[in-house]
């Protein structure tokens, strides 16, 4: 058994991947859309975006 098995992805390296390939660059979008399209909750996301923030 050599191969190696990805661990499941979290829900913050979800929604930086969301960022990363589906928007486009410099692209307003409201938190309502990254629910919908994710299915986080708003709480999740707000929170994992001000930890984004913070961090750069």
């Amino acid at each position: 058994m050599s191969e190696i098995e990805d661990a499941p992805k979290t829900g913050f390296e979800k929604i930086l991947a969301y960022f990363n390939e589906i928007l486009e660059i410099n692209h307003p979008i409201a938190i309502a859309k990254i629910v919908e399209d994710t299915g986080f909750s708003w709480s999740f996301i707000k929170k994992t975006l001000a930890k984004i923030k913070d961090e750069y």
